[in-house]
């Protein structure tokens, strides 16, 4: 394997030359490389899921494409990134990548009806959805609901049922990104 930096020659070049090498671009450096041929052993369990995913996520990312609503989302966050994406890139990560909750803020929350709860929710666009889901320690749910975006990644629950018993009281949150992946996570009010 070789490494060219400033290549006149080989700049942004990929792909094959011949039956002999490979050129890659890797981390804005062309790599050379001997040239691969096809696997001759078939994939095990865990590459085989890796295959589906990616062969899902592909499909996800291609009715992308043909959805021009959902297209401008992608290729808003596209124009903004500075990696240089594209909106089927975006798209494709997205479906591979379920939403991440950063936290969740309970400080004002006292069991009381109004009070807020915020939620920090990171997606590759944003989230379809957040929903909150609040139980007692005992296990008796007190209420669920959906949370409404306030600003980019940020999220506010506020709370529509009393809740007597707070200590102990478990914040569930549910948070679901276009491609409909889902991330749970339980907080300690």
């Amino acid at each position: 394997m070789a490494i060219a930096n400033k290549n006149l020659f080989l700049a942004k070049l990929s792909g094959s030359i011949g039956n002999q090498m490979t050129v890659r671009v890797r981390r804005e450096n062309t790599v050379l490389g001997k040239k691969v041929g096809a696997y001759s052993l078939p994939p095990n369990e865990q590459q085989s899921a890796v295959r589906d995913r990616f062969s899902m996520a592909a499909g996800y990312a291609q009715s992308i494409l043909a959805d021009a609503a959902k297209k401008a989302l992608y290729q808003a966050a596209a124009d903004s990134s500075k990696v240089g994406a594209s909106a089927y890139n975006l798209a494709l990560k997205d479906a591979f990548d379920a939403p991440e909750i950063k936290e969740v803020q309970t400080t004002k929350y006292k069991g009381n009806i109004g009070d807020p709860l915020s939620i920090d929710v990171r997606d590759v666009v944003d989230a379809a959805s957040v929903v909150v889901s609040i139980v007692k320690a005992d296990g008796t749910l007190v209420e669920t609901g959906n949370a409404v975006k306030q600003r980019k990644w940020r999220w506010q629950y506020t709370a529509t049922a009393a809740n007597d018993a707070v200590a102990g009281s478990i914040i569930n949150v549910v948070a679901t990104d276009l491609a409909d992946n889902e991330t749970i996570v339980d907080f300690e009010a």
